[in-house]
């Protein structure tokens, strides 16, 4: 077997390979006939392949060329189970690892939002002066980069619930038109920065049962890439009503990006 030859035994008790072994391992199992052949991992024999009857069998050519091609892609295809299963668990750890981390971010993240409200509030108190207009600038870059770190973090949540099949959406009666306003406001800071207004055309209302949160999400990514790749360019921002459905609709100066929001 060393050499790759495939072992063909029709009859264990009479052969006089097998018949020693028969009385103790052979007959107590029930194999009668049996096929033998050697598994190779880079060139070394690692482990055997068996097939047996319960009867004596003379095995013919086709079955013994099946054997031997079925054991060599064998090895092989045991590698790739055991790869598959070493990925899984990777992935499964890199999830985890994930969800706790973006868990953890959260709460200071919460605790550093707040403090940068409350340290707005005390600035608009402030006379105008110098300094003054420093910290309200100095205010703004911080609040655009943590909520860029707050959507990172939902993004890494989401990611793992999708990969665990636990992504919940919670539909509710949500109004589009309210919440593509709300977005717009959130951007107006960072649309007159890169010289990109926001141009809106909506009626007065859009009401659907849709997931606010997720609603916010796919809108505030729309704009997010509308003004990272149309800066200088105004964004013109559209929501219609037909049949029953809404239909949020994004013009960058590339083209339109459409999202179906019914």
């Amino acid at each position: 077997m060393r050499e790759g030859h495939v072992i063909a035994v029709d009859d264990t008790r009479t052969d006089p390979r097998m018949c020693a072994e028969y009385d103790g391992l052979h007959s107590r199992h029930g194999v009668a006939a049996v096929l033998m052949a050697p598994l190779f991992r880079d060139g070394s024999w690692v482990a055997s392949l068996y097939a047996h009857t319960a009867t004596p069998h003379r095995w013919s050519q086709d079955e013994i060329t099946l054997f031997r091609e079925v054991a060599g892609i064998t090895w092989p295809l045991y590698e790739n189970a055991r790869l598959v299963v070493l990925l899984r668990d990777a992935v499964r750890a890199r999830d985890d690892f994930l969800s706790i981390a973006s868990h953890e971010l959260k709460t200071p993240l919460t605790s550093l939002h707040l403090r940068i409200e409350s340290l707005e509030r005390a600035t608009a108190r402030q006379p105008d002066s110098p300094y003054v207009s420093t910290v309200k600038s100095v205010l703004a870059v911080a609040k655009r980069q943590l909520k860029r770190l707050t959507d990172l973090t939902t993004d890494l949540l989401d990611a793992t619930r999708i990969q665990a099949g636990k992504l919940s959406i919670e539909r509710e009666e949500v109004d589009l038109v309210e919440v593509v306003c709300d977005v717009c406001q959130r951007f107006g800071s960072d649309a007159a920065r890169v010289r990109s207004p926001l141009m809106l055309d909506a009626p007065r209302s859009a009401v659907g049962l849709w997931d606010r949160l997720r609603v916010e999400q796919v809108v505030d990514n729309l704009l997010s890439n509308a003004l990272k790749y149309g800066p200088g360019e105004p964004i013109h921002i559209e929501v219609r009503v037909r049949e029953g459905a809404a239909l949020l609709t994004v013009t960058l100066p590339l083209g339109p990006a459409n999202m179906p929001a019914a």
